[in-house]
Formats: structure tokens, C-alpha cells, sequence
């Protein structure tokens, strides 16, 4: 759940500056950054955000899968 006082937190810290976030109202950030950049340097400020459609579902990502050393395809 996302909280007014998250959002402001978020607003605020200075690791996320690069951002140029706005708080829009209590619970709306916005930022002209592309949603991955956004996406990132929320993850490595320690956040964990979630991404929503425009009609409110949540947006899954698919994680990078790469095969094990030395079990890589020849084909």
C-alpha cells in the first residue's frame, strides 16, 4: 500500500534527485525519466515499486533468464 508519507520520503530523498520527482498530490509521483530508469533507481534506493496500467492492474515483468556457465545453446 502506498502511503502519503512514503511518497513524500521517496519525494525527497536526495538518491533519487536525478529524477526531478513531484509530488502531484498524496499518492501521485511524477517524473519526465523513462519508466525502466524510474523503475532502477528506485530498486537501488532500496524501494521495491510496482508499475500499473492506465486502468489500475499491475504490470509483471518477466525477469532475464540466462542459462547456467557452461550450459549455453549451440544451436
Amino acid at each position: 500500500m502506498t502511503t502519503p508519507a512514503l511518497l513524500a520520503q521517496i519525494c525527497a530523498d536526495k538518491r533519487l534527485d536525478k529524477l526531478n520527482l513531484r509530488l502531484l498530490a498524496p499518492t501521485v509521483l511524477a517524473s519526465q525519466a523513462n519508466r525502466a530508469d524510474i523503475m532502477a533507481a528506485l530498486r537501488k534506493a532500496g524501494y521495491a515499486p510496482r508499475q500499473q496500467n492506465p486502468d489500475g492492474r499491475d504490470v509483471l515483468e518477466k525477469p532475464a533468464v540466462t542459462a547456467p556457465d557452461g550450459l549455453e545453446s549451440k544451436c
